[in-house]
């Protein structure tokens, strides 16, 4: 619906369009492919739920946030194609769309119960960490592979939105990381990269690859290389910087009682 009532300026833009706006199918493409991934992005909050404390509503806020803050860097990359009114458009749609996930995990799977003590954390000696590797690896793609991104005039700012885009994912990762199902060291990478992270990146490029004619290589090299930077520096992270090994034990129930 946002997408037939909004449609970005960019369009028109530089490339043409993608096989399924030629075909005609677009809009039953769109909304087929975003309904499963956005249904991964919001099962995947079942990877906090249990240990995150807090109210329902506190919960929800945290998880969505950690979400909305990487998409939204996300759809602000500097690509040749976009105008200026793709900045406002952009992140209006996806806030809007964040909003119903939202409601949907606070109404179907948050629960109340504060599950485990709370501990005020928020991990930020690892930010660097993210900010460097997302940098390197996007200099890599841009420079390195003959793939469709920034042209060379934009290569400064594409250079420096990508360690914004680390910023924001090292943000999130210290806000949920505590919390995660699987607390060893590779477990907690696994979740992190391959389930909250590489739903995010993949409503990315799926949107990218169904409107613009743009090639299915250059999107997966994007896909892959954006996955492979969060689990190098999710690693990097968990093997040589937090040594977190005190348990998380549950509340005394029965004094609440």
């Amino acid at each position: 619906m946002l997408e037939m009532w909004f449609p970005n300026p960019s369009f028109q833009a530089i490339l043409g369009d993608g096989l399924a706006v030629q075909q005609g199918f677009y809009y039953p493409a769109l909304f087929i492919i975003y309904l499963v991934i956005y249904t991964f992005m919001t099962y995947a909050y079942y990877l906090v739920d249990f240990r995150l404390p807090g109210t329902k509503g506190t919960k929800v806020t945290l998880y969505v946030i950690s979400e909305l803050l990487i998409f939204l860097v996300y759809r602000a990359e500097p690509m040749p194609h976009l105008v200026e009114m793709d900045w406002v458009i952009n992140p209006v749609k996806a806030i809007l769309i964040f909003m119903v996930q939202g409601q949907l995990i606070y109404r179907l799977m948050a629960r109340q119960r504060l599950m485990y003590k709370p501990k005020p954390f928020f991990y930020t000696r690892g930010l660097h960490v993210y900010i460097l590797v997302f940098a390197i690896m996007r200099l890599v793609e841009y420079v390195g592979l003959d793939i469709y991104g920034p042209d060379d005039g934009q290569l400064p700012v594409a250079i420096l939105w990508s360690g914004i885009l680390g910023l924001a994912i090292g943000l999130s990762f210290g806000a949920i990381q505590r919390y995660i199902i699987r607390q060893n060291q590779i477990g907690k990478t696994n979740q992190f990269a391959l389930q909250f992270f590489a739903w995010i990146a993949v409503a990315n490029y799926a949107m990218m690859y169904l409107r613009y004619d743009i090639g299915i290589f250059d999107l997966l090299a994007r896909l892959g290389l954006d996955i492979a930077a969060v689990w190098i520096a999710t690693f990097i992270v968990l093997h040589w910087q937090i040594n977190e090994r005190t348990p998380v034990y549950p509340l005394d129930t029965n004094s609440q009682i």
